[in-house]
């Protein structure tokens, strides 16, 4: 379902959302949000105070914002809290940029036990759990951010964009688009509608801009040294594990030459969480989903959460062995690339 599609079904339902006398929401992302998903809180928070300035409206940032998207909520004067809200006292919950609910953190139990209106806003490919209860589900994975599907609901409404709204939606794009390295269509044509509202686009480029720590340098070399070079078929799987820093490690792994890296972090409480990358001849070769067919099964077998795109997802689960997840991450896409062969 393309995005023009998800977009005029969004028209016709919000239209009927807001002759409801809605008074009360919460707009929630997932944990350590990024400019991505700081972006599409904000400005959906934004947009609904536009249309409906008499509405209570709460941004819910569990767990926090990550370094990034902390210093770009500075700049921009967004006012974050990270308290524990009850979502009991909304009558609408709206979730954005958020592929799985096991990304809540200390909300994601409560959702699905809560009598509310749930609205989706995403660009992943959703756990159908989460899809299946939602009254509006927004969610093209063809988009390279949720901020581009933000944009679109703007346009869709005949809303103007606020200047600073503007410039955090480019953030997010910029940022979730690794400075357009992944791009579709609808990330050119957002960006251009968004530089149109006055954004200063070098401004917000600076902002982004963040020398690489000492300890993410330390973090890549190491990883570098644990390196498991696996060869299937034609294909070099990569596998790793280090303290922090996941995603960073697997894109690099993926530009030095791999076309698979799946990177293990092995958290408290007997957790680990793996990123996972792979290259666009690896997905168009294979059709090899590492959200769909890797992360998303992985996550459930260990009785945690996985999710993200076909060409970059994550999983965090229950387990205190790393050799053994990720030993299982190889015969899983060897048993994937065996598959799709001789479909």
């Amino acid at each position: 379902m393309n995005s023009q599609k998800l977009l005029k079904d969004l028209s016709e339902e919000l239209f009927k959302f807001y002759k409801y006398p809605f008074s009360s929401i919460a707009i929630l992302t997932h944990r350590y949000a990024d400019v991505d998903a700081l972006a599409s809180v904000y400005a959906m928070y934004r947009l609904i105070k536009l249309i409906r300035p008499n509405a209570n409206v709460e941004m819910i940032f569990p767990n926090s914002l990550n370094l990034t998207a902390k210093r770009i909520a500075e700049k921009f004067n967004v006012e974050t809290s990270f308290k524990n809200f009850n979502l009991e006292d909304f009558k609408t919950i709206v979730i954005v940029d958020t592929a799985s609910l096991g990304m809540l953190a200390q909300y994601s139990n409560k959702i699905l036990h809560l009598d509310k209106d749930l609205i989706i806003i995403d660009h992943h490919s959703l756990d159908n759990e989460i899809a299946e209860n939602a009254l509006i589900t927004i969610c093209d994975p063809t988009a390279q951010s949720c901020s581009e599907i933000i944009v679109e609901i703007y346009e869709e409404l005949n809303v103007n964009i606020p200047l600073e709204v503007s410039s955090l939606l480019i953030a997010g794009i910029i940022s979730d688009t690794s400075r357009f390295q992944r791009v579709s269509p609808l990330t050119f044509k957002s960006v251009l509608n968004l530089i149109r509202t006055g954004v200063d686009y070098n401004a917000v480029l600076e902002l982004l801009h963040e020398p690489l720590s000492d300890s993410e340098r330390i973090a890549r070399l190491k990883a570098c040294q644990r390196i498991s070079i696996n060869r299937i078929e034609n294909y070099v799987i990569v596998t790793t594990y280090i303290g922090a820093y996941e995603s960073s490690v697997a894109n690099i792994l993926i530009s030095l030459g791999a076309d698979v890296a799946i990177v293990a972090n092995k958290l408290d409480k007997g957790k680990i969480r793996i990123c996972a990358r792979c290259s666009e001849k690896f997905y168009e070769n294979t059709s090899l989903s590492l959200s769909k067919d890797l992360m998303n099964p992985i996550g459930k077998m260990f009785n945690g959460y996985g999710g993200g795109h076909n060409l970059a997802a994550c999983a965090e689960i229950f387990s205190n062995n790393v050799e053994n997840i990720l030993k299982l991450c190889i015969s899983t896409i060897k048993k994937l690339i065996k598959r799709n062969r001789y479909k």
